[in-house]
């Protein structure tokens, strides 16, 4: 049972940095398109 619990929490920890780098990548590429409107 305790491994179990363990292996649910290790995956819902990979999901959410998952989810983080996701958010990151997202608003990186915005910024990113904003900024190459502005010059252009």
């Amino acid at each position: 049972m305790a491994q179990y619990l363990n292996d649910s929490e290790s995956h819902a920890l990979n999901s959410l940095s998952l989810l983080k780098e996701t958010k990151e990548a997202n608003i990186a590429e915005r910024g990113y398109s904003f900024t190459k409107s502005v010059i252009s």
